[in-house]
C-alpha cells in the first residue's frame, strides 16, 4: 500500500475506510446492472475487504433489482390432455390493452384455456385466430362472448 495525495492505494485500488464501504457499494449499484457487473466497476477503482460479498447481500435487497431479474427457478412442464369430446361451453374474452397495444384473446372451456396476442378486438384480427384454435381443436358445442354480443357468437 501507497499514500498518494492523501490516498491509500493499493495496486491501482484506492482503499476505502470502513465508514464509506456501505456508501461505496451502493453508489454503482444505482444503475441497477447486476452482481456481476457492480463487483467489476468497483473491482477496478476502489479496494474494500470483503467486497465479493458485500455487492450481492446489497443487490439481493434491492427491490427494483428483484423485480426486474428472471427468476432462476423453472417451473414444471404442464402436460396437455388430449380432447376426447368436442368442447362443450366455450368462453371468449379479450384483455389488455397489453404493452405495444396488443389484447390478449382468451378462450376458456373446462377442458382447456388458451390465451393469444391480437393486435385488435375488430373481426378481421379475432376470427383467424378463433378459426385456427377451433380447426386444430374442434368446434365446440355453445360458444359465448359476453363482451360483443353483436359478434353473433352466441
Amino acid at each position: 500500500m501507497v499514500v498518494v495525495g492523501g490516498l491509500i492505494v493499493r495496486g491501482g485500488q484506492i482503499a476505502v475506510s470502513k465508514s464509506l464501504h456501505r456508501y461505496v457499494v451502493r453508489l454503482p449499484h444505482e444503475r441497477h446492472q447486476g452482481i456481476t457487473k457492480t463487483k467489476e466497476y468497483l473491482g477496478t477503482l476502489v479496494w474494500i475487504p470483503g467486497l465479493d460479498k458485500m455487492v450481492p447481500a446489497h443487490i439481493q435487497h434491492c427491490q427494483l433489482c428483484q423485480i426486474v431479474t428472471l427468476s432462476q427457478e423453472q417451473k414444471p412442464l404442464l402436460m396437455a390432455h388430449l380432447l376426447r369430446e368436442p368442447w362443450k361451453d366455450v368462453a371468449i374474452a379479450f384483455w389488455g390493452q397489453i404493452c405495444a397495444g396488443e389484447y390478449l384473446l382468451v378462450t376458456v372451456c373446462k377442458q382447456f384455456r388458451l390465451a393469444e396476442f391480437v393486435s385488435s378486438t375488430s373481426a378481421t384480427a379475432v376470427i383467424p385466430k378463433l378459426n385456427k384454435t377451433f380447426a386444430s381443436l374442434d368446434i365446440p358445442l355453445r360458444k359465448q362472448c359476453s363482451l360483443f354480443p353483436q359478434a353473433g357468437f352466441q
